[in-house]
Order: structure tokens, then C-alpha cells, then sequence
């Protein structure tokens, strides 16, 4: 079955130069032929292509467009190759930074509780002293005996 016709003079000359581009209706293999027509009518001079016209391999195919572009297509594929190592070398970095990035907020966590607890201590202390000074103001206790006392009362009750 003829798929495209690509003709490189209009009809109606004496002759014509096209391309045909036939697919075969069971395997859908693609085909290209070069070849020559009256210019009377483009179906027949395309089925006329088909059937006595040069084929075009592949190979021409991507000579032509290499020297048109000054880009090989092996060129282009070891390009495409790079950018996937690439891609896959980000998402290798962006996995090792998003481990990162999660033992951080652990990290922050538990700042932020032992913080929490580092203030309860240091309001534990700051109260011990305020009671002390308040004890050796009055001359109540001695340090020691006063100390002993605070703390068993706070481990009984908990905060004073």
C-alpha cells in the first residue's frame, strides 16, 4: 500500500522525480523508493515508483540527514545515553538528599525535645536556687540538708 508520495517537480511536466513511501499490509515494514513518472496522472506514476523505482535503505536515509544537519545519528544517541546517565545520576543524588533531608528533621526533633527537657531542667534549677537564696535569707537549713530536702519533693511531687 503506497503511504506517502513526495514528487520534486509538479505534475503535468514532461517527467517527474518523487519518492514513494510504501508499508506492507501485514508486517507494516516501511519502504521508500526513488524513482520517475509521466506526470499525467500521481497515483499511477506513484504505483509505477513503487514497483520499478530505487529503493532507499535506511542507511541513505540517514546519510542524507547527517550531512543536512552536520549531526550523526550515533552522535545522537550517545547523547541521549549521557542524558540518561545523567537523569539517573540525579535521581540517585536526589534520593541520597531526601535521606538526608529526613535524618536532619530527626535531628531537629530532637532538639527540639531534648530543648523542651533542657528547659525543664533549667526551671527546675533556677527554682532550686530561688528556694535556696530564699532559705539562706530567712537562715533556715543548712545547704546540704535543704538541697536533699528540694529534691526528694520534687521526685514525690514533682515539680515544686
Amino acid at each position: 500500500m503506497i503511504k506517502k508520495q513526495i514528487w520534486f517537480s509538479q505534475m503535468g511536466n514532461d517527467k517527474i522525480i518523487g519518492i514513494v513511501i510504501t508499508e506492507d499490509d501485514i508486517t507494516k515494514e516501511r519502504k521508500a523508493f526513488l524513482g520517475t513518472g509521466s506526470g499525467l496522472n500521481e497515483s499511477g506514476d506513484a504505483l509505477h515508483v513503487a514497483q520499478t523505482g530505487a529503493k532507499i535503505h535506511h542507511s541513505m536515509i540517514e546519510s542524507i540527514l547527517e550531512q543536512l544537519s552536520d549531526v550523526s545519528i550515533e552522535d545522537i544517541e550517545k547523547e541521549i545515553v549521557k542524558l540518561k546517565n545523567e537523569r539517573d545520576e540525579l535521581k540517585d543524588q536526589n534520593t541520597i538528599l531526601e535521606r538526608r533531608v529526613k535524618k536532619l528533621k530527626n535531628v531537629i526533633f530532637t532538639i527540639k525535645k531534648n530543648s523542651e527537657t533542657n528547659v525543664s531542667v533549667m526551671t527546675t534549677i533556677f527554682d532550686f536556687v530561688d528556694a535556696f537564696e530564699n532559705q539562706l535569707n530567712d537562715g533556715l537549713l543548712s545547704a546540704r540538708s535543704f538541697a536533699t530536702d528540694y529534691f526528694k519533693s520534687i521526685s514525690k511531687n514533682g515539680r515544686r
